[in-house]
Formats: C-alpha cells, structure tokens, sequence
C-alpha cells in the first residue's frame, strides 16, 4: 500500500517539485523510467460502492455517539472522550450487523472512546441507536489515555493497557 502511495505521489508532484522526485524516484524501489517526468499520471481504480456505503452507514452511528459524548461532558460525566464507556443499543439490525463486523480495538479508535459495546439497556434516544455514556471505571493508560480494565501495572506504578504493553515490550 506505502509503495502504491510512493508511486502515485511521484507521478503527481513532479510538476510541482521536479528534482526533489527526481532523487525519490531514484531511491524508491522497484523499474521505472530514470526521468520522473516521463512517468504518466496514476491510474484511476473504480471506487467500490459497498464500502462508501459501509462508511456512510459507520459515520452516522458515530455522529450519533459524538452528540452523546458531548452530552456527556456538558454534563460533567466525563472530561474527554477517551474516559468513556459507551454503552449501545441498535434501532437498525444493519448498523448492529456492521459493527460487530469490526473487532472491538478498532471500534474504540474509531469512535474516539475507551470502550464501546453493545446493551440491550436503554439509553438516551438518538437517530440510529439508544447510546448510554458513563465514566470508564478500568485503569488510566500512561500511554494512549484510555481507560482498560486489565491494564498491566509497571515498574514505575503506572498503568499500560494489554496493546501499549505489547507495543512497547514487543512481545
């Protein structure tokens, strides 16, 4: 993928800097023409409906979340984003589908939270899902400040969570 992008960005910014992709297009791995600037323009690949429609779908759940999370913080149950639980119950069996498709870290990075996870409790009304913020309770990462119930405790008495130990311990 970083090689595609390499490639594409050489074809593109040779009009605008010439010798600086001149000396990338020397070093950038792989058979090319020696001349940047008889390199074509990349090709234009189909945009797949499926996954715009995926996007669409995802980004309304998450304006949904980002209205609670704000209501939460005008309410003083939490601070940023990152303290909270966020509790979710689907009006739509497709936005359910959806997000279980997506492991839970990468459901967390996207909406920006500590942890968020289906409910079947009842929450406040909003347009896709019943959504309920509450404070995490887990353990403060020193790391990535996100809050994790089995946070591993460090020499220096601090918290990481299990993927900021992994990444740091390379284990």
């Amino acid at each position: 993928v970083l090689y595609k992008v390499g490639e594409s960005l050489l074809a593109l910014l040779t009009p605008i800097l010439p010798f600086t992709m001149d000396e990338f297009n020397l070093n950038l791995p792989g058979k090319r023409k020696e001349n940047s600037q008889y390199l074509g323009y990349p090709s234009y690949r189909e945009v797949n409906e499926d996954i715009l429609k995926e996007y669409e779908d995802f980004k309304l759940l998450r304006d949904d979340v980002l209205k609670a999370l704000e209501e939460a913080r005008v309410n003083k149950v939490l601070g940023s984003s990152q303290e909270a639980l966020v509790l979710i119950s689907f009006k739509n069996e497709a936005l359910k589908t959806l997000f279980n498709t997506y492991e839970s870290t990468l459901r967390n990075q996207v909406f920006v939270v500590s942890e968020i996870k289906e409910s079947h409790n009842e929450g406040v009304d909003y347009k896709n899902a019943q959504i309920e913020v509450l404070r995490h309770q887990g353990h403060f990462c020193a790391r990535c400040w996100n809050y994790e119930n089995e946070a591993i405790v460090q020499k220096d008495d601090t918290y990481l969570c299990r993927r900021c130990h992994q990444v740091i311990h390379d284990e």
